[in-house]
Formats: structure tokens, C-alpha cells, sequence
């Protein structure tokens, strides 16, 4: 069942779409040449102001997201949909990945190697954020040998995943 987009879901997914990319308020006023301004943003981020859909449209291009991604309705058609939308930080996860070769953790290189993968085919938002289809999680738990749950706390642990536990 897909629920109306709230003021609340839009806010998380551009607080979630700034930190991926690791800026600040006051960098995405200046990377926007002013047109979104560090407070307006931040109010936006808050819930404390109300956003036009003109604003909305400009703030979806200037991430380079579908409008729908902020809305939370993105496109679900491979099973139910899950209660909270996963959104995997891809830049983490590459930063991450350089060291893991070295540690030698087979079962965190096959995950980190098919979440790539499947950000590769997708094309995701410039390589930089991903949602986790239902089936996606399906997989990575069969990938494990571990229960949805687990594989879900083990993205959380790595500060992978940026909506739920991990990001204000």
C-alpha cells in the first residue's frame, strides 16, 4: 500500500540526499549559486517551512533525483513494499570497500561487490545513493546465509544506510 507523500518523508530524503554527498547547508547554497539558500534548505530539512513544488522540482534537478524519489514514492514493482524505503550511501560504501581486500571479510566484499553492481546497472542517482529494492535485500540475505534483519543491522553498523537509524 502506497501511502501520500508527507512533509516529514520529503524532508528526510533531502537531509539524506545532502549528507550522501557529504555537504553542507551552507556548500549546497553555494554549489546552487545562491538559487537554494543554506536556510531555506534547512528549514526544509526541519519541516519548519512549507515547500512549493517549484522549489521541490529545483531541488530534485539540482540532486539530479526523480521528483518521485523525493516524494518517497520510488518505483517498487518486485514485491511488497517495504515500510521504510533503504537508501544505501554508495560513496560510503566505496570508501569502504578500498579497505576491505585487505581485511579479507569475503561475505562484507560479496555484499559491497553486489550492491555496486546493481547501482551500475541502475544508474542510481549518479552513483552516489541507491534504494534497496525488496528483492535486493532478498538476495543480500541469501548472499549471507543471514535474516533480512540482520543484513538490515549490518548496513546500519557500517553506516551504509541512510534513512532509519543512522542519520538525524
Amino acid at each position: 500500500m502506497k501511502t501520500d507523500p508527507t512533509q516529514e518523508i520529503i524532508s528526510r530524503q533531502i537531509r539524506a540526499l545532502r549528507k550522501a554527498r557529504g555537504w553542507s547547508l551552507a556548500e549546497v547554497e553555494s554549489l546552487s549559486k545562491g538559487s537554494i539558500s543554506a536556510v531555506a534548505l534547512g528549514s526544509y530539512e526541519r519541516c519548519d517551512r512549507a515547500i512549493s513544488l517549484r522549489k521541490l522540482v529545483e531541488i530534485a534537478t539540482f540532486f539530479e533525483v526523480p521528483i518521485t524519489h523525493l516524494l518517497g514514492q520510488a518505483k517498487r514493482s518486485d514485491g511488497p513494499e517495504q515500510a521504510t524505503p533503504l537508501v544505501i550511501d554508495l560513496r560510503r560504501m566505496k570508501a569502504l570497500s578500498k579497505n576491505l581486500n585487505a581485511r579479507g571479510d569475503a561475505a562484507l566484499i560479496a555484499v559491497t561487490t553486489l550492491i555496486a553492481s546493481i547501482a551500475h546497472r541502475r544508474g542510481d542517482w549518479n552513483c552516489e545513493v541507491m534504494s534497496l529494492r525488496q528483492s535486493d535485500l532478498s538476495t543480500l540475505s541469501l548472499m549471507t546465509m543471514k535474516p533480512e534483519e540482520d543484513v538490515k543491522q549490518s548496513l546500519i553498523t557500517m553506516k551504509l544506510l541512510l534513512t532509519g537509524l543512522n542519520h538525524p
